[in-house]
């Protein structure tokens, strides 16, 4: 939905000329900044723990036994359950091992009391887990012995590394295509799709993934689309062709001209101008002459919404049946929804408005804004952190994301819509679409990262547009939106109070109050840069878009407005300017935050080789391969956990103890890694590849024969 591929570092000369009149006008408060002598003393870190410790190469026992029990025949099953995400196979470039990096990497000098790396944890959890939230644990009772130089993001790393030991006994386990249909039916409760060897065979041949487990997306997103009945998802598929946003391919295996193959439907000048259309037909053209033949009369048609976000609203209750309904298994009929009854059981919920439809039980913007304003007292009590961002994406189980999303906070009187077949490059978790690999950008990567010694500023950096919402009604609370907040968490000039958790030596980790003012001088230099503004700012974009929902069958009352909404955000920002790559790079944490969808910049952020901070509701293809606190640091999406992140790595915000600049290197490296040998365009292919296949069952009349049945092509057999 955005214009500009990467909006980190511009500063337009429209935006310049727009901003001229805010920049002026705009009354900046004095500077506010305190000294160490106007903290206070928050609390005492909670955590009284037994002093005895482990050595944390005893953490990593669990995954060296899963590589034993892979060889134990029957017991390769029960590990292979045991397992809960993996990494991609064969780098091709070397992984740092867990607890050291390679000589010539330019790490710094260790710190005193540790030796590089490493990590040494008490015998008792620091941290509480729920809804992909990590808290800190509750003082046990007095007659524990106390620990408190320990701290809890020690532990998140700690798991982060045997996540990563889990994933490397899968990928030793997965070597043949017995193995992957075997992980296939572990995770997912079926027999894979027909042609599932020849995917297999692809993704071996050009060192991409063929761990199936390990791109969920490419049967997850597909899954309750086997409980549609075949010619009620046929028909749906070719609905509203040409409607603003929405082409179809179409494709044709078997045609011995490679320009027949792929044929593009309906479509404007926008669609055209999408990277789908530009990208996607020289994507999936070595794997199209792979796929077996349609498996019916009409061609295997794919419906696609080319903007950035989700394009429905579609009732959680006829989600979560439909999941119910397709693992009950493809040889029953009852596994399939009456045309009659799905389309009554569509019509429950048909006019009701938002985003918090999506849940079973639907949430509204009442229940969001009660979870909001809980999050500033759950806060001062103790520190939290995301430990599983997929699970923490789920706005049922955190309903403050309703407010704080730019794409749920526009789509608050946006209807629950029909159920329909189509794929989209990026929507929010809960979302009914089908999950694609965006391509744009997939090619921006910095391909000699500045050594981790010649990162001169330990600050953390972000700069980018005010994207993520429009500015041109008054139906949309803008200033509650992911990069308008961050803003405000940037603006030195904002004065409040944030408790942060800091080593303090003998003292141990203790929580400490200090100005924002005084924590954003030291961690942080994070700014919007008003590019795009006309974008951002648009009546035509915003009318089409957001004012006309679901692809124009909707249209709001007074939207879109003026754009008094912009001129207000221009004169309220707090602006930065144009950073040079160059400079950037010298920067040893970089954020990435969601726009009106998933970031393209992503890729090229991991391969800064700095740490990526992420704060994002939106899953993507890869994320079960990116370990949260192993090759990107997580963060929660009211940010605030940053300044407790940022005292951990870099150090006490008065600078009198030392941070665990170590561990940020590791995570850097590692982060470079996963963008250099499992994000490339082969790995996208293999995605897409997987995703025809399980497209192409749910196509099926009979699905029980397009499914795998251990056909495995005689040697030298051409595809």
């Amino acid at each position: 939905m955005s214009p500009s591929p990467d909006d980190r570092h511009g500063l337009d000369n429209t935006a310049e000329s727009l901003l001229g009149h805010a920049q002026t006008s705009r009354s900046v408060r004095p500077d506010s900044r305190s000294g160490s002598n106007q903290r206070r003393a928050h609390a005492s870190y909670l955590g009284r723990l037994s002093s005895r410790r482990i050595p944390f190469l005893l953490l990593c026992m669990a995954g060296l036994t899963l590589v034993t029990l892979f060889t134990r025949g029957s017991d390769s099953t029960n590990a292979l359950r045991s397992v809960t995400s993996v990494l991609g196979s064969r780098p091709l470039v070397e992984e740092a091992p867990i607890d050291t990096l390679p000589p010539n990497s330019g790490h710094s000098e260790p710190i005193a009391s540790h030796r590089f790396g490493e990590i040494d944890l008490p015998e008792y959890p620091l941290l509480n887990y729920s809804a992909g939230v990590a808290r800190v644990m509750p003082m046990p009772e007095e007659d524990f012995q106390a620990d408190v130089d320990t701290h809890p993001i020690a532990e998140l790393i700690a798991r982060g590394r045997r996540i990563a030991a889990e994933h490397e006994a899968r990928k030793k386990a997965v070597d043949s295509l017995d193995k992957a249909v075997e992980d296939y039916e572990i995770a997912f409760g079926m027999s894979p799709p027909e042609g599932f060897e020849r995917w297999y065979k692809f993704a071996v041949s050009v060192n991409a993934t063929a761990v199936p487990s390990l791109i969920p997306y490419a049967h997850e997103t597909i899954l309750p689309f086997l409980a549609m009945p075949p010619a009620m998802l046929r028909k749906r598929a070719w609905e509203r062709l040409g409607a603003n946003g929405i082409m179809a391919f179409q494709f044709d295996p078997e045609n011995e001209d490679p320009e027949g193959r792929l044929r593009i439907h309906g479509g404007d000048g926008t669609t055209w101008s999408r990277f789908h259309a530009q990208d996607y037909p020289t994507l999936l053209a070595p794997i199209i002459p792979l796929l077996p033949p349609s498996p019916g009369d009409e061609p295997l048609a794919l419906k696609i919404w080319t903007e950035d976000a989700g394009l429905r609203i579609v009732s959680g209750s006829v989600l979560a049946k439909s999941r119910e309904l397709a693992k009950q298994g493809l040889a029953s009929d009852s596994a399939v929804w009456d045309e009659e009854e799905l389309a009554e059981a569509e019509a429950e919920r048909r006019g009701e408005n938002g985003w918090g439809n999506v849940c079973e039980t639907p949430l509204n913007w009442t229940d969001g804004k009660e979870a909001r304003d809980a999050l500033g007292g759950q806060h001062h009590e103790a520190a939290s952190f995301v430990s599983d961002p997929l699970e923490y994406m789920n706005v049922c189980e955190h309903p403050e994301h309703l407010l704080m999303n730019g794409d749920m906070i526009m789509k608050e009187s946006t209807q629950v819509s029909v159920w329909e077949p189509v794929v989209v490059c990026s929507r929010l978790m809960g979302g009914s679409e089908m999950l694609s690999a965006p391509t744009r950008d997939y090619d921006q990567i910095v391909k000699h990262e500045v050594p981790w010694s010649e990162k001169e500023d330990s600050r953390l950096f972000f700069r980018g547009g005010p994207s993520g919402i429009f500015y041109t009604t008054w139906r949309w609370d803008w200033r509650s939106s992911q990069r308008n907040r961050l803003s405000v968490v940037g603006d030195e000039s904002v004065e409040y109070d944030v408790p942060v958790m800091v080593d303090r030596g003998g003292s141990g980790i203790v929580r400490e109050s200090f100005a924002h003012s005084e924590l954003v001088e030291r961690y942080l230099d994070v700014r919007l840069v008003p590019q795009a503004l006309l974008w951002d700012c648009s009546v035509k974009w915003s009318d089409n878009l957001m004012c006309r929902p679901n692809a124009g069958e909707q249209y709001l009352d007074d939207c879109p407005g003026n754009k008094d909404g912009c001129f207000d955000m221009l004169e309220s920002t707090s602006w930065g300017r144009r950073v040079s790559l160059e400079k950037s790079l010298k920067y040893k944490f970089h954020i990435d935050v969601d726009g009106f969808g998933w970031t393209a910049r992503w890729r090229k952020e991991l391969s800064t080789g700095s740490v990526v901070l992420k704060a994002t509701l939106f899953p993507e293809w890869w994320h079960a391969q990116a370990i949260p606190w192993y090759h990107y640091v997580p963060v929660r999406y009211d940010y605030s956990d940053v300044f407790d992140i940022m005292a951990y790595f870099t150090g006490s915000p008065d600078g009198e103890t030392e941070g665990r600049d170590d561990l940020a290197e590791q995570i850097g490296v590692r982060g470079r890694a996963l963008a250099l040998n499992q994000l490339r365009w082969e790995d996208m292919q293999s995605y897409m590849f997987l995703f025809l296949l399980e497209y192409r069952r749910a196509w099926a009349d009979d699905r029980q024969a397009a499914t795998y049945h251990g056909e495995i092509p005689m040697e030298g057999e051409e595809w």
